[in-house]
């Protein structure tokens, strides 16, 4: 099994495979390992081992990538209706993506026209904010005006003049502040708007956003419900107080910080995430990169982190009182805490350390982290208390 290992290790080093297919094949090797299809013998599996490594290392530059990839998926998948379902997402994810870059590839070789304009609402009584932009980004700053502006720098495409890419903006995008809730929306892909959106600082019901290709940045953010997706691009969040925020994003790094939250979802299929703050729960998931996570309270209750192909790196307070499952298919498991260790296993293609810290008497906080390619490790270190401008 070792040899196994080392071999995976090279085909990836080599380029041989891609890092998918590595996971691919440790999954299947951890499937034969652990003796799950005990309707074959040892032999069997050992015969379908060595077969996918003949394939594997034969395949080079000039061999026929679709064909190796369909005969990979029907020969040596452990769960074919599952395999073909993550597939066809994964497929459908990068596709998708592409498009949104090759639309923006090729706006650049289009001549467009520049304009300016701001969208200002006085005395607004708002407690909900949406915002829907195809192409562009967006920068949300609450400030002690009671005003809502919205500054939009926007490139309008397959237009002649200023008046003509004016009145395509204006037509194109919806501003309103209605029934308690601002909702600006750009609809057109001829258009690229990058915006500024200040509204007043105050407590929110909920905050919305929503781009196809373009960064989201937020600061000192007051919400009960805060949703920031993008298909492509990165969001930052630099301060936040609320009951649950949910940060996505395809393709591009989610980085939040200062955070005093109920609950924190965050995923990335291509990217890295990195969360630090005030948590009671927290659900991080991240395929193509790393996932680190910096929790500053004692109570916390779950803390939820997977990866595919990246390490894991979380921080807990010393004093923390808490049970933990950590897991590595090729990398290092690693905890660096006042713990007792209650079962390790240290085996070629699983590394897995289960953990309790030595309180007693309290309630336990939950630690689950894994990864496929990557290591994990939990690090302690002194409370330390973070501050959000009010």
């Amino acid at each position: 099994m070792k040899e196994e290992r080392k071999r995976i290790l090279k085909m990836v080093e080599k380029g041989t495979i891609t890092v998918e297919e590595a996971i691919m094949l440790i999954e299947k090797l951890e499937e034969e390992y652990n003796g799950k299809n005990k309707s074959h013998s040892h032999a069997s599996h050992h015969h379908t081992t060595a077969k996918i490594f003949t394939d594997l290392e034969k395949k080079d530059s000039f061999y026929d990538e679709d064909e190796f990839t369909k005969d990979a998926k029907k020969q040596y998948t452990s769960s074919q209706s599952f395999q073909q379902t993550k597939n066809k997402f994964f497929d459908f994810v990068d596709q998708a993506v592409k498009k949104i870059k090759d639309i923006d590839f090729d706006l650049q070789w289009i001549k467009g026209i520049e304009i300016s304009h701001i969208f200002q609402h006085t005395d607004a009584q708002i407690s909900e904010v949406e915002i829907d932009i195809p192409y562009g980004s967006l920068e949300i700053i609450p400030w002690d005006e009671k005003d809502i502006r919205l500054e939009c720098q926007a490139k309008v495409y397959k237009v002649d003049d200023q008046d003509e890419a004016r009145n395509v903006f204006l037509k194109s995008s919806v501003f309103s502040v209605k029934d308690g809730k601002l909702r600006f929306v750009s609809q057109p892909k001829i258009l690229k708007v990058d915006t500024v959106a200040y509204i007043p600082k105050q407590q929110y019901e909920s905050i919305w956003v929503k781009l196809m290709n373009g960064s989201i940045k937020t600061e000192s953010i007051l919400a009960n419900k805060t949703i920031l997706k993008s298909v492509n691009g990165r969001i930052v969040v630099d301060g936040i107080r609320g009951k649950h925020l949910d940060a996505e994003s395809t393709n591009g790094s989610v980085s939040l910080n200062s955070c005093f939250l109920e609950a924190l979802e965050a995923e990335s299929i291509n990217g890295k995430l990195t969360a630090i703050g005030e948590f009671n729960k927290v659900d991080m998931q991240c395929l193509n990169g790393s996932v680190t996570c910096d929790v500053k309270n004692s109570d916390v209750n779950t803390v939820r982190l997977k990866a595919g192909t990246g390490s894991i790196h979380l921080t807990l307070p010393d004093d923390i009182a808490a049970q933990g499952e950590l897991k590595s298919s090729l990398g290092s498991v690693s905890v660096n805490l006042d713990a007792d260790i209650q079962a390790e296993k240290s085996e070629v293609l699983q590394k897995q350390v289960t953990f309790l810290t030595a309180k007693s008497g309290e309630p336990k906080a939950y630690i689950f982290a894994e990864t496929k390619t990557g290591s994990v490790t939990v690090d302690g270190k002194k409370k330390e208390g973070i501050t959000l401008e009010k």
